[in-house]
């Protein structure tokens, strides 16, 4: 009859739990499985104790929302962009044309 494999990481789980919890050390869980006839690391019982700790919650996948750009409620056209950028043109920098239209906000 074959031997049935053990989960060691089930079996790691439940001798931390019978052992104390998180006060158990993980050498001391490694002698007590091999005394029960499993060979593990100390360092899978390390993790296991430390993903006990964090919980289930685990980590979120893709990318954290970010601050998406405004739009003001509509999007800016070619035709405007192009507008603006002979604006700039006449002008004669960037910063001109913002306090030109700073000046022309305060006006209306």
């Amino acid at each position: 009859m074959a031997k049935r494999k053990v989960n060691k990481s089930q079996a790691i789980r439940e001798m931390i739990e019978t052992m104390g919890g998180q006060d158990a050390a993980p050498k001391a869980v490694v002698e007590a499985l091999a005394g029960k006839g499993l060979k593990v690391a100390t360092g899978l019982v390390s993790n296991i104790k430390f993903a006990m700790k964090k919980g289930k919650k685990g980590r979120k996948r893709g990318r954290p929302p970010g601050r998406k750009p405004s739009t003001n409620g509509e999007a800016i056209s070619l035709e405007t962009l192009l507008a603006a950028k002979q604006l700039v043109a006449k002008l004669g920098s960037v910063e001109a044309a913002v306090s030109a239209v700073a000046v022309l906000a305060k006006l209306q």
